[in-house]
């Protein structure tokens, strides 16, 4: 039963999954955060913190040990379609947090 469902599972994602160009490949540099997205943003709330590099994949690929952070999350959210010098504001469970994005590779 198990395993039964888990092919259902893994049969949904591979029906409703979709393919995103890839515009590295093509010469072409995103000018805004998408899906797939290689993004440094600082921290502005914490003076101290150094910025920080995440990868923005989706919610099954997310781990946040290998700085790589689900479109689903708070701040992968909060990036999506913004562009480098933009500021966000994050609703994070210790409360509101500010970042700037740096850079997008």
């Amino acid at each position: 039963a198990f395993v039964e469902g888990r092919i259902l599972e893994l049969e949904d994602k591979v029906k409703n999954a979709k393919i995103i160009a890839d515009d590295k490949k093509k010469g072409k540099a995103s000018t805004t955060v998408q899906f797939g997205s290689t993004v440094t943003v600082q921290n502005l709330t914490d003076k101290t913190a150094k910025p920080e590099v995440y990868s923005v994949v989706g919610s099954t690929e997310a781990n946040p040990f290998e700085s790589k952070i689900s479109n689903e999350s708070p701040l992968g959210m909060a990036i999506l379609e913004k562009s480098a010098g933009d500021e966000v504001e994050v609703i994070a469970p210790r409360g509101k947090i500010s970042y700037k994005i740096v850079k997008i590779a």
